[in-house]
């Protein structure tokens, strides 16, 4: 079986690089397309694509899912809470998703959560787990450090939403306790001699065995690979949503207030090693990943090839716009409603994106 990534870059840290990785374990053969190169193609060989995929720009890779139809190819949409905030305020993005699942793909959230959010803009995803190739019962924990010792993930691209804020704050107010930061590549974290930046880095594994407690003030609350992995080493977490074996935190008083009363050297979360490992061990995300792409193989195989040229068909007379090569508009943050503030900040960090590179 020959599957074929679109959308994110094979980086050892996106949901696409840890599939490839678990796929390519149990004997499938992979390949990557990112989408920065142009023309966007799927190679004949592909028996299905893996797709990841954020705010629509164009209609270019809409084009090419078409053509993958057409000769037969399956898709298997794999959704984050980042690609339904775009499908549910960005127009354009959620035709997009509309017209996907009209081109018969399966479609897998990361959470029971999540799949109802999709099914409230009329996208059906049954509830997948999240996938890691660092979650695994064997061996035991790293000891925990000895001085208190926060770990935060912040990307450079999507700063805010990840809450960068409130990691300012507590960085400020918290100055006896330990921050490591990774992704954050453009902040001056100098001024403070309690943060380590690291930057984007592969070794998580390492990152999380020098901490002691992750914070996670997400914007909007999802099942994350941060925390399955963080817990899967016998670490505590504080999350901005409700999670097993977390403590939850809604303001940076409250995320201050719960590091405040912990202890510099906590027992280990065993509670939540045990639990995130009784699910997400990689040898059972491993089986899932596999059965769920031979899934969408044998139920595109077992129509013939004119079904999935009938789809495209249908696709293109829902959206006789899919050949124009205009660029789709961005909206404005001001014009968002209060309800999207979590997509608002991911807009303005985009944009804000897009002016350095265009300097």
């Amino acid at each position: 079986m020959h599957v074929h990534f679109m959308g994110e870059s094979d980086d050892a840290m996106s949901v696409s690089s840890h599939h490839a990785w678990l796929l390519s374990s149990s004997g499938a053969t992979v390949s990557f397309d990112d989408g920065r190169s142009r023309p966007r193609s799927v190679p004949r060989k592909a028996d299905v694509i893996h797709l990841v995929t954020f705010g629509q720009t164009d209609n270019r890779l809409l084009r090419c899912l078409l053509s993958a139809r057409k000769a037969g190819t399956a898709i298997v949409r794999c959704w984050t809470g980042i690609d339904y905030l775009w499908a549910r305020f960005h127009p354009p993005s959620r035709r997009f998703a509309h017209a996907v699942g009209q081109l018969g793909a399966v479609q897998i959230a990361s959470s029971e959560l999540l799949a109802r959010d999709l099914s409230s803009i009329g996208v059906s995803a049954e509830a997948g787990i999240v996938a890691s190739r660092h979650v695994s019962s064997r061996g035991e924990p790293h000891p925990l450090p000895e001085q208190l010792t926060v770990l935060c993930h912040l990307p450079s691209s999507c700063r805010r939403f990840y809450g960068g804020p409130v990691v300012d704050y507590l960085i400020r107010r918290l100055p006896f306790i330990r921050f490591i930061i990774l992704g954050d590549q453009e902040t001056d974290y100098s001024p403070f001699p309690n943060v380590e930046s690291l930057g984007f880095t592969e070794d998580v594994v390492r990152s999380i065995q020098r901490a002691t407690v992750t914070i996670h003030p997400l914007a909007y609350g999802e099942t994350s690979r941060f925390i399955v992995e963080a817990l899967s080493h016998g670490r505590h977490a504080v999350t901005s949503f409700d999670w097993p074996h977390c403590v939850r935190a809604r303001t940076p008083e409250e995320f201050e207030q719960v590091l405040r009363r912990m202890p510099a050297r906590p027992p280990f979360n065993l509670a939540g090693r045990e639990y995130v490992c009784s699910i997400y061990d990689k040898t059972l995300a491993q089986r899932a990943l596999h059965d769920l792409m031979k899934r969408a193989v044998n139920e595109s195989r077992s129509t013939s090839r004119f079904h999935g040229k009938l789809q495209a068909a249908s696709v293109v007379m829902r959206y006789p716009g899919v050949y124009s090569r205009r660029p789709f508009a961005l909206p404005h943050p001001d014009s968002l409603p209060p309800q999207a503030e979590p997509f608002r900040l991911l807009l303005e960090d985009q944009l804000k994106a897009d002016e350095a590179a265009a300097r």
